[in-house]
Formats: structure tokens, sequence, C-alpha cells
């Protein structure tokens, strides 16, 4: 690290302490920075819900989210490059961790319990990424100096549902958005850290999932990297509407 570094204080969101390819590959980005330390996972420990079968998870849900669930577990997980199962991560073997209960409301938001809010909280975090639980909102989006952070893999100024990657390929889009923004209470309406578009793979919709995803796993260190050049930089911009 450099003088005049500004160390960053990482935490990260996940379902277990095995990740994905391309979590795996965003995470080596931030390793790779010398000011960026990564401080705490934070894990979902929703085991009820867990437990629950995934047919009954997926009760009362729309039909397109119904139908991209199974894609995503029958097809997605096992063919996918970029999900490919990675395990555990030698470089966070001694990071400390906390498991976390939610709190579901409605179909959708999820909410982190006071207690794991404030044991996340004593860790001074200055951002954290997000790779799993669902729709997070509540005071915890509060606790990070720079927010929690959060991938849109698709044009959120025009589409905001899923499948992610997909709606392109349907309207015959010659590109595909991808954003990761500074979640907020909104829905799909977060604070635009970085985005851009990538040519649309319109053959096949696995390979425009994983040319858009695998081609951003490099965005949250270029974030960081700004911030400690100019600051806070547009962290606390306007949310999209």
């Amino acid at each position: 690290m450099e003088d005049g570094d500004q160390v960053l204080r990482l935490g990260i969101m996940c379902d277990s302490e095995e990740f994905l390819l391309w979590q795996k590959e965003c995470l080596e980005n931030l390793f790779s920075l010398s000011f960026v330390k990564p401080i705490l996972m934070i894990i979902n420990d929703n085991s009820d819900f867990k437990k629950t079968s995934f047919w009954i998870r997926i009760k009362g849900l729309k039909w397109p989210i119904i139908f991209w669930s199974i894609y995503e577990k029958v097809f997605v997980k096992k063919i996918s490059k970029a999900f490919e199962k990675v395990g555990k991560l030698a470089e966070l073997e001694k990071t400390e961790k906390v498991n976390c209960k939610i709190r579901q409301e409605g179909r959708y938001s999820q909410y982190l319990d006071a207690e794991s809010i404030k044991k996340i909280d004593e860790h001074n975090l200055d951002f954290i990424l997000k790779f799993g639980f669902g729709i997070i909102r509540g005071e915890i989006l509060k606790v990070p100096k720079y927010g929690i952070w959060s991938f849109h893999h698709g044009d959120a100024e025009k589409y905001r549902g899923l499948p992610p990657g997909f709606w392109e390929i349907y309207n015959n889009e010659p590109f595909t958005g991808v954003m990761l923004q500074r979640l907020t209470e909104k829905l799909d309406s977060g604070i635009v850290l970085k985005k851009g578009k990538f040519e649309t793979k319109n053959r096949s919709f696995l390979k425009n999932l994983d040319n858009i995803i695998m081609q951003t796993v490099s965005w949250p260190a270029e974030v960081c990297k700004d911030i400690n050049r100019r600051g806070s930089l547009h962290i606390n911009n306007e949310p999209l509407k």
C-alpha cells in the first residue's frame, strides 16, 4: 500500500462460504489491491428458509420469476462458466464471519435482524459486496460508509425484471447493459457506481449471460481505485428513477 492510500474495509454478503467462478474473480481483483482489506463475511443463515422445499419457496411468485428460478436451477448453474462452483477461498480462511438471520416481508424484501446489524456495524466497514441474500432493505443499507454494492446484469434503464441478459436477446437489442450499483430502499433504483454495454450474443442466452458477467468482474476493484484517487466520487449521487 502506498502512502496516502485510503484503506477500504470490505464486507462480503454471501449465502455460504463457497463461491462461484465469477464471484471468485471479482474478489481476486479486490484482493490484488493493497488498500482493500477483507474484514467480514456476512453469511445468510436463514436455515428455516433453506430447508423449505424449492417448490414451496417459489409459491406465490410471478410466472416469469418461477420459470427463471427453475431454468437457473436446472441449466444455468450446471452449464454456465460464470456459475461454476469453485468452493472456499484461501484468502478468506481467517476472515471473521457473522451468520445473519433475515426476516422476509412480502414476496421479496429481506431485512437483517437487529443483532446481526449490530455485529456488522462493529466492524466499521467501508463497503459490502453483495453476492447472496435476496432484495435487502432496511438499516443495513446505511451501515457501510460507501453502502452495499450489487450488480444488475442487464440494462436497468430498459429492463428491470428477470432473467438477466435475456430481454436484450428477446427484443433483438445490439447491446446488453450491466450496472454496478449502491443499493437503496427502492428496487432497481440504486446509485450507479459503474455501467457499460456489451455486444449481445443473440444466439445463446447462456453465452450472453456469461459474457456480461465475466467482463465486469473487475468493476468493484475499479470503483475502489476511483475512491482512492478522487474520494467518495459518485457514491452519494442521486439513484435511478
